[in-house]
Formats: structure tokens, sequence, C-alpha cells
């Protein structure tokens, strides 16, 4: 999701760009049903939805490498599981976290936490980089995330 942000934890389950915004999806009853990126966000979507379709058209180096497929390759290799997840749609649940959520985010720059405590309800907790917070569902958790992805592009002076 962002540099600024070194883990994002909903009920203790740690959640990464795909899983937030798979559950901000289903927040608003919308499953995720197909992924195609690198083999590493395949795993991950694979374990938080069952039943989703992957096309891995890249394999991962790095966190900022990896090695990826000819444009035309990716496109054959995705045509037809497409086709199948969108037909397919109705078999797979969305992937929901409904309900009061605590979620705990571990920030990248100390100084980023002085602001978000700012923010009501946002309280210190445990390391020096770690806030927390409880939302009332899962599409109010998203919107402090992202607050908070913002404050953390803020340089002190």
């Amino acid at each position: 999701m962002s540099d600024a942000l070194l883990d994002v934890r909903v009920d203790g389950r740690s959640l990464g760009e795909i899983g937030l915004n798979a559950a901000l999806a289903g927040h608003l009853g919308v499953p995720v049903v197909l992924l195609s990126g690198d083999d590493a966000a395949c795993t991950e979507v694979r374990e938080l939805v069952p039943g989703v379709r992957t096309v891995a058209v890249k394999e991962a180096l790095g966190q900022f490498a990896a090695a990826g497929l000819h444009p035309e390759e990716a496109r054959e290799r995705l045509r037809r599981p497409a086709a199948e997840a969108v037909a397919g749609r109705e078999e797979v649940r969305p992937f929901a976290l409904s309900g009061p959520r605590t979620v705990e985010v571990d920030l990248a720059a100390a100084h980023t936490v002085d602001l978000a405590v700012l923010i009501p309800g946002v309280t210190r907790a445990g390391g020096a980089r770690t806030v927390t917070f409880t939302a009332a569902g899962f599409g109010e958790a998203y919107r402090v995330v992202l607050l908070l992805v913002q404050l953390g592009s803020i340089r002190p002076v």
C-alpha cells in the first residue's frame, strides 16, 4: 500500500495491500474473483479468498523487482481464467470483515505516530512506531489506514 506503513493488522491478522483491498470490496458486498499479478500476490489472495482465480504474470524477485511475461503471453494466460471468474462469480464469497475491528498499524517513521495520534480514537500502542484504533466497521478502518498513509508522506521540517 505504501512505504509509510510497515504492517497493518486487523484483529491481529496481518493484511497487505491485497488483503486490505479485498476486505474493502467485501465490505461493499463485492467478491474478488480474479487477481493477476506476481506469484506472491496470487498466493496472498488465495489464502484470503477461497475460490478466487489467480494468474501469475510475473515472478517476484524482491520488493521492487519482478520478472514478467511478455504482454502477449500474459494476455493469453489471462483470457480463459478471466472469463471463468466472471462466469463463476456467484461461487465466490466476499472477504468480509464485518462489525467493529481493532486495527494496529506499524508506521515506518516515528514522527508519523505524533501526527497519527491527533486522529480521534487513534492511540500509541506496543512499540514506538505502532498505533491502534477500533473502527465501527471495515469501511472506517480502511479510511483511517488511508489517512495514515497520507500522514506518512509528511516530512518534519
